[in-house]
């Protein structure tokens, strides 16, 4: 699994996550794919009710 945050956005971090199965060359055929947001305040305070699921593959 790799997972990636970008904090670009006002108040909002997006992940981007995905699984494969040759995870350190990121070669092979990509299992799954999920892609969410989440608020920046949840985030740090760890409440993980509000996560946003954009999509998944």
């Amino acid at each position: 699994m790799k997972a990636g945050a970008d904090y670009s956005k006002d108040g909002r971090v997006s992940l981007l996550q995905f699984n494969s199965n040759e995870i350190e060359e990121l070669q092979g055929e990509v299992e799954e794919f999920i892609h969410f947001f989440i608020d920046s305040t949840d985030l740090i305070s760890l409440n993980f009710t509000n996560i946003f699921v954009t999509s998944q593959h």
